[in-house]
């Protein structure tokens, strides 16, 4: 009997997770730190030519692209007017996000563990996961009519997200339940009476789907004067679920328990844009671009978790137990925000071999953040057990509920500066190089209204005198306000250089290095402030009122340093097509020295007429 039993809680421990052995609950952590971020929320987005990996930042100016060249200014169009139709499309890998090989517990905005150009600062998810990336990209140029002696340039780009993968959580909620587990992490049931489950459902999954469709249009107005503009949609989705139900029962014992998360995310933006270049001779030419982004992101976070259990004839037999269980909490947020950004760029010819290619762009975002929070957790737990004439009896009974609202907002202000060169050594070398200093200072701000209570109970009684009966009881009130300040400030340098060489009229290889050197600072403060806490334990009770409590994390001063190697061959089989295949190996400065941390291939094709 009780070897089945010990079997069915070690299955049961197997099936919970590692994340999931014990209920968590923080009454001072702010909802907002779970908040799950992408890098392309809230800022524009552009399809991106050589921009695997770190590259993706470096490479407007450093390569001579199309349609990269789109990403610095809208004007930027198709400079061959010779042709009229120019079709891009590629395919890339997709790798997991590194997991937390150290136990550090992830801090705010743990996503950043990618390094992208928009995040702050890096952290770590507690599971592996795959990072949300476009496995297509594709773009189409044309200049189908003629007006006025002009042919207007017309096109499209697109990418799509489209990953299949297995649930993973939040790190940072203020909740997590577990079976057998109150909100304290305090076990509720003796493993040794939890019986064998026979029957099961269960999910994990998490969809994710994204689309980000463009479309531009440039006109040379003068010889010296071109306009364009760009207008960007950007949706995504992602929404999944973990968990499963069970039921075994026979004559003498039951048990029917389900432990279900789920989550879903919804986000979209306009994004429109303008720019001109202007040519002041031959060799100088200045460009200025402005656009504006406006967007919404909401989400949503919900647990179930029902357990009943019981075996034997409750209070008649000499051996029963009975366990009761119910735990649900639902959390939302929506973001509600706007970005306002610019640029300049400056091309400069400096000899028949030489270019360079010097940009500065500014991004200023700001939302407005809605918040709020229901959790209601409850357990009764009860047993009787006899064993050589003596009787052992426990009650355990406990209850959570923490009701929360609040808004806040979110500022970060962005600057790129960069210089590029592109450097023709002779008919078929090249070598491309620069660098690019990127500030970011972002900040939160939100203040939630919670209102919270917690009770526990537990009785012990035994016929044996050498253990003497016990009754504890703890009850407390509250009302509060969270005042949560946050504060990450960060510069990137990166150096990137390249070489490339043409073999032969038909095959090109690439190879590179861009190291990137990222420095950040963080501050985090919460404050508490009571209306009142009534705190109650067994006998005596105790009210405080008009009181602060502060919660100062250590300012955090950080540097990390990470190269990622570029390689790469292009293959030109006819003038008007080329195909071209980059792989990016990159390393992170960790403990005991340099580790690669993925591979990353991207497949792409061009094509003029």
């Amino acid at each position: 009997m009780k070897t089945h039993k010990y079997l069915f809680a070690v299955l049961l421990l197997l099936w919970s997770g590692a994340e999931k052995l014990y209920a968590q609950y923080w009454g001072e952590m702010v909802l907002e730190k779970s908040f799950e971020q992408e890098n392309f929320f809230f800022t524009p987005t552009e399809l991106k030519p050589y921009g695997l990996s770190t590259y993706s930042a470096v490479a407007p100016g450093l390569f001579s692209d199309q349609i990269l060249n789109l990403s610095l200014n809208p004007a930027c169009v198709w400079q061959d007017s010779e042709k009229s139709v120019y079709v891009y499309a590629d395919f890339r890998s997709i790798h997991n996000l590194q997991s937390d090989k150290y136990g550090i517990r992830p801090l705010y905005g743990y996503d950043m563990v990618r390094y992208d150009a928009n995040y702050f600062f890096p952290a770590f998810y507690s599971e592996p996961r795959e990072e949300t990336l476009p496995f297509f990209a594709g773009a189409l140029m044309l200049r189908p009519i003629q007006i006025w002696g002009r042919k207007p340039v017309f096109g499209v780009t697109y990418r799509m997200i489209f990953q299949d993968e297995d649930y993973y959580a939040i790190p940072f909620d203020i909740y997590r339940s577990s079976i057998g587990m109150d909100y304290a992490g305090n076990q509720m049931m003796d493993e040794s009476v939890m019986p064998v489950v026979d029957r099961y459902r269960g999910e994990d999954r998490m969809n994710q789907t994204g689309h980000f469709l463009s479309f531009f249009s440039g006109v040379e107005i003068m010889p010296w004067l071109t306009l364009g503009f760009r207008i960007n949609r950007t949706t995504f989705d992602r929404d999944g679920k973990v968990g499963s139900h069970n039921l075994w029962n026979d004559n003498s014992e039951s048990s029917v328990w389900e432990d279900w998360e789920w989550r879903s995310q919804n986000y979209d933006h306009w994004d429109y844009s303008s720019g001109m270049s202007i040519n002041l001779n031959k060799d100088i030419r200045l460009g200025i671009k402005a656009g504006y982004l406006k967007g919404d992101v909401s989400q949503v976070l919900g647990t179930e978790d029902s357990s009943y259990y019981s075996f034997g004839q409750i209070n008649q037999n000499d051996n029963w137990g009975l366990y009761d269980r119910s735990a649900s909490s639902s959390k939302s947020w929506v973001h509600d925000g706007r970005t306002y950004y610019g640029g300049l760029d400056f091309h400069l010819r400096i000899s028949p071999s030489l270019t360079s290619v010097f940009y500065f762009l500014r991004e200023n975002t700001d939302k407005d953040i809605t918040l709020k929070a229901n959790i209601a957790d409850t357990s009764f737990s009860s047993y009787r057990s006899t064993w050589e004439q003596n009787t052992w009896e426990s009650v355990y009974a406990y209850s959570l509920t923490d009701s929360r609202s609040g808004s806040g907002t979110y500022t970060r202000d962005r600057n790129v500066f960069a210089a590029m060169f592109q450097w023709q050594m002779d008919g078929n070398k090249s070598l491309n190089f620069g660098a690019q200093i990127e500030t970011q200072d972002a900040r939160t701000k939100t203040l939630e209204n919670v209102i919270a209570n917690r009770f526990f109970y537990n009785a012990y009684s035994n016929t044996n005198p050498d253990y003497p009966d016990a009754e504890n009881m703890n009850k407390v009130s509250e009302s509060k306000e969270l005042d949560w300040d946050f504060r990450a400030r960060r510069t990137d340098i990166r150096i990137p250089v390249v070489f490339n060489w043409r073999v032969s009229p038909a095959v090109e290889l690439i190879f590179g290095i861009n190291r990137t050197m990222s420095r950040w600072t963080i501050d985090d403060v919460t404050l508490a402030k009571f209306d009142y806490r009534v705190t109650t334990t067994d006998t005596s009770t105790v009210r405080k009122e008009n009181f602060g409590e502060r919660y100062s994390e250590p300012t955090e001063k950080r540097t990390h340093i990470q190269t990622a190697m570029i390689a790469g061959i292009t293959f030109r089989p006819t003038e008007k097509l080329s195909v071209r295949l980059l792989t990016v190996p990159r390393f992170e400065n960790r403990y005991g020295g340099s580790e690669l941390s993925h591979l990353e291939w991207w497949l792409s094709f061009n094509v003029t007429k």
